[in-house]
């Protein structure tokens, strides 16, 4: 009997002490919020490239001939004018000295061939000679005429050959790759260095079929160096290609309008450019954390479904919305569907709201 009387008192006062626990509602949530506000009608894209000289060109003689001592090394920086190579001009200037003495004679032999004609024009219009020995000092005249022209322009060659015979930089720049050796015998065209410009630099780059036709010559974009970390230069778009270099790969060309000495030729760049968004990957920004998934895989697909909680002022509490995600832009993503400008969105915390569960709005508000 006494064990009975004290079971029946632990029990009641067990339940006396489980029913208020069970009848008191636990407090709402703290629910901070980002408000949708932003649409988005661009994207942001990347692409890699390599950092190229802009103004760049291989140097060569337009004669041929033996080269005189090479100082020049690569990397070394010249002016527009330099001197770069030199050819050795001891058999041009004999040639030019050989155009002056042909120039001189046929000089002389036009002046006798000039008055001889004169001579015999006046003879012929007062009828003392034969018709025959006036057209004999006229066609001596203009084979004089002749001989002169050519010879001047033997001359102006050979003066052109000894001007050419100096290679200069057509360009302030940095020389590279150089292949010329003293006292070698070089051909005309014959490649012997490269110069290119150290302040005008471009990237090139390829962009798929879907992204071609927003791209345009004159557009912004940003050029990012490995080597730099997070520092970007601006450019613009100076060659847009309308035929695809590989599958759906189409060219493109960006230059950078200011840059500074630290920059090389051959360092890695990633392109950054806006691109608009067709109609229906248009939407809001929303951050990343919003969202709730199952897998983080679907983030590479177009068009994936994924969950939001809304706040719902009226009856505070925080109402499931499925949205559509058409775009990964970083830590943001672009809604196309299931949001409104002005919805509150859950920002912080959301794998653990349910839906219609009460929550009470955090200040500051994001």
């Amino acid at each position: 009997m006494p064990k009975l009387f004290f079971a029946v008192v632990i029990s009641a006062l067990l339940i006396g002490c489980a029913n208020p626990a069970d009848n008191r509602e636990m407090p709402p949530r703290g629910l901070k919020v980002y408000q949708v506000m932003d649409s988005a009608k661009m994207v942001q894209r990347r692409f890699p490239s390599v950092l190229a000289a802009h103004d760049e060109t291989q140097l060569s003689f337009d004669i041929g001939g033996q080269l005189g001592q090479v100082e020049l090394q690569e990397g070394q920086r010249v002016a527009r004018g330099e001197l770069l190579l030199q050819l050795d001009t001891a058999r041009i200037a004999l040639h030019r000295q050989d155009a002056k003495a042909a120039l001189a004679q046929a000089q002389a032999g036009y002046q006798n061939a000039r008055s001889n004609f004169t001579r015999h024009e006046a003879m012929w219009q007062q009828r003392v000679i034969p018709r025959a020995r006036y057209d004999d000092a006229e066609a001596a005249l203009a084979t004089a005429a002749a001989q002169l022209e050519r010879a001047e322009q033997g001359l102006a060659l050979a003066e052109e050959n000894l001007r050419k015979s100096a290679l200069r930089a057509p360009f302030d720049g940095i020389v590279a790759n150089v292949r010329a050796k003293a006292f070698a015998t070089v051909a005309a065209g014959q490649t012997l260095l490269t110069l290119y410009s150290e302040n005008a630099f471009e990237v090139a780059f390829s962009v798929p079929s879907s992204v071609i036709n927003s791209m345009s010559v004159g557009q912004a974009v940003a050029v990012q160096m490995a080597e730099l970390g997070d520092v970007q230069f601006e450019g613009q778009i100076s060659e847009v290609g309308s035929r695809a270099a590989s599958v759906s790969a189409f060219p493109v060309v960006a230059v950078l309008d200011a840059v500074p000495q630290t920059l090389r030729v051959g360092m890695s760049a990633e392109v950054i450019a806006d691109i608009a968004l067709p109609a229906d990957y248009r939407g809001f920004l929303l951050p990343l954390n919003c969202l709730v998934f199952d897998n983080a895989s679907r983030l590479t697909a177009k068009h994936f479904e994924a969950l939001v909680y809304v706040y719902d002022a009226a009856s505070q509490s925080v109402v499931a919305r499925p949205v559509t995600v058409s775009e990964v832009r970083g830590n943001e993503v672009i809604v196309s569907k299931g949001l409104s400008a002005g919805d509150r969105v859950a920002a912080a915390g959301v794998s653990y709201l349910r839906d219609g569960m009460k929550v009470k709005l955090l200040e500051p508000q994001l």
